[in-house]
């Protein structure tokens, strides 16, 4: 065996790797337990051209918000590079997002580029996922779902609890300035730095004139994704479906994936969350899984029909000579 297949084999039998999808394999089996699948994949099947086009319509303007949001935020912390780099680490991000912490592949690729350091970047990456979950709970609390009298209360505490945190670690600074000089370990102190640099970022990205387009856009996206569940979710036969329950079922699918701190991969998470809200509307196991399913298959494969090319034309960029590099902290403060 060469060094090279000795290496893939350590990285793919690594627990962080093999023990997630072994989660998610069972997840899905449960999920195929309790559903007919010979009616699951029939009502897959039912899925239009017509609709499959509209879903990848939406997933690419559900990219091109993303995009412009990451930029936004990007460029707030006076991280400035070129279009083709940025358009690449995000292309292989939205490829990547499923596994855990996959959305965090793009910061990864940005220090590689030599383009950002990690956790400057990565302060824009994690402000997008708050804000989506933000979003999404607050979405939860207004919008609720039938049965589950504690999921309104749950989301509003959770909701309020987040925001409290995160305004207390970015109002105190207590990590940099009281727990920071009390760290001998070096991995334990390294971790400790970069996560003192994703609050300072977090910061200054928590500034109206730039949280306000963000969640506009976050909005924006989160829609379309949601329009496109309801068009799928229709396509599978279930006619009824509307878009308010696909964007309550979808906002409860995400609350519990982006709940997992990336820990868990999104495949069968997802669908099992969401098949149990699905079928709090009234919906068979089997009409919920087949929507589910159908979006997850209509939705990966536009998102890596739009996202693969585009990287494979703009791989180059790992080989150039950056443009842009990453500016001072004396700039992030300015």
């Amino acid at each position: 065996m060469s060094p090279e297949t000795r290496r893939w084999r350590q990285i793919l039998l690594h627990p962080r790797i093999v023990l997630p999808v072994l989660l998610s394999a069972a997840l899905l089996a449960f999920a195929f337990s309790i559903s007919n699948l010979t009616q699951v994949f029939d009502r897959i099947d039912e899925i239009r051209f017509s609709t499959i086009v509209l879903g990848f319509l939406l997933a690419l303007m559900y990219l091109s918000m993303k995009w412009l949001e990451l930029r936004l935020l990007l460029s707030r912390l006076a991280i400035r590079l070129p279009w083709r780099r940025l358009v690449f680490a995000f292309a292989i991000a939205e490829m990547t997002i499923t596994i855990p912490a996959g959305v965090y592949v793009q910061n990864y690729i940005l220090q590689r580029m030599r383009s950002a350091g990690f956790a400057r970047s990565a302060a824009a990456t994690t402000a997008m996922l708050l804000i989506e979950l933000c979003l999404i709970l607050l979405m939860l609390a207004l919008l609720g779902i039938p049965h589950w009298v504690w999921i309104r209360p749950t989301a509003i505490a959770v909701l309020s609890g987040l925001l409290l945190v995160l305004g207390l670690l970015i109002s105190t600074d207590a990590l940099s300035e009281r727990l920071l000089p009390r760290i001998r370990q070096r991995g334990v102190r390294t971790f400790a730095e970069g996560l003192s640099e994703v609050i300072k970022g977090l910061g200054q990205l928590a500034v109206l004139r730039t949280a306000l387009p963000a969640v506009l856009l976050a909005a924006g996206y989160l829609g379309a994704l949601a329009g496109a569940f309801t068009l799928v979710g229709r396509g599978t036969g279930v006619e009824h479906f509307t878009y308010l329950q696909a964007v309550t079922v979808y906002s409860f699918s995400l609350t519990v994936t982006l709940l997992m701190a990336g820990v868990l991969t999104q495949l069968g998470v997802i669908e099992v969350a969401g098949l149990g809200a699905a079928v709090s509307f009234g919906y068979d196991p089997s009409e919920a899984l087949a929507m589910m399913l159908g979006f997850r298959i209509v939705w990966m494969g536009s998102v890596w029909l739009i996202c693969g090319p585009t990287a494979l034309l703009l791989r180059d960029v790992m080989r150039t000579t950056p443009e842009v590099d990453q500016t001072g902290l004396e700039q992030l403060a300015e």
